[in-house]
């Protein structure tokens, strides 16, 4: 690449008389480096771009942000927003989007499931989910939904029939029963509610007596 310097670091380039004429594709930069991996202005086949001193990439001038614009000094998986500022900012610790395993993250860069909330905080971590309803069908929670059926994890509001019950329901749309494991299933089943409404309880070698679901349906004691 040919390199013409005007002026020089004490002179000053005042006035151009005419036009200046450059030939297609090429770069008007600032500083020491030149051409693509310099800043400056550049004219793509007669779209003129520009790049800011420590940006990563070319972006049109009067170009509006779009599906596909390139987006300078970003990371891959940022969540942009409008920071107080005023500006486009980004807190990967605090909002990331993994497209590669298509999960997200709050309060983490590297959620390990669809969706991870970290907060390392000696105070509560809640997720919130309200309605403030007093109606008789008002209600807030978790529906649940596997090939076989769904279930509800649910607040009843103050005007139900049941007011405010916390409800864990298996059966929407195909009855089964709610089971409780323990230690990552490594024990079996601790407990059973079936679709019934009988309850079974397993024990082992514990020292206290727990009620167990006998054949007949009917509860009795450990001996």
């Amino acid at each position: 690449m040919n390199t013409t310097v005007l002026g020089s670091a004490s002179t000053t380039l005042t006035k151009l008389a005419g036009n200046l004429d450059l030939d297609t594709s090429k770069y008007i930069n600032f500083g020491a480096t030149t051409g693509t991996s310099g800043y400056g202005f550049y004219d793509n086949a007669g779209t003129i771009q520009f790049k800011n001193s420590g940006a990563t990439s070319w972006q049109t001038i009067g170009e509006t942000m779009a599906i596909g614009s390139p987006i300078g000094s970003v990371t891959a998986g940022s969540i942009l927003f409008a920071d107080s500022a005023n500006k486009l900012g980004q807190s990967n610790a605090d909002f990331f989007w993994d497209n590669t395993n298509k999960k997200l993250g709050i309060g983490t860069a590297t959620p390990s499931e669809l969706l991870q909330v970290l907060k390392t905080a000696n105070s509560d971590t809640r997720i919130q989910i309200s309605n403030l309803n007093s109606g008789a069908s008002a209600t807030s929670g978790l529906k649940f939904t596997a090939n076989g059926g769904d279930a509800l994890l649910y607040m009843a509001s103050s005007g139900s029939t049941i007011p405010n019950a916390l409800v864990l329901q298996n059966g929407v749309a195909n009855a089964g029963p709610i089971v409780v494991n323990t230690t990552n299933n490594v024990l079996g089943e601790a407990m059973r509610i079936t679709s019934y409404g009988n309850v079974g309880y397993r024990y082992d070698d514990a020292d206290c007596q727990l009620p167990s679901e006998s054949a007949d349906n009917r509860s009795r004691n450990r001996e």
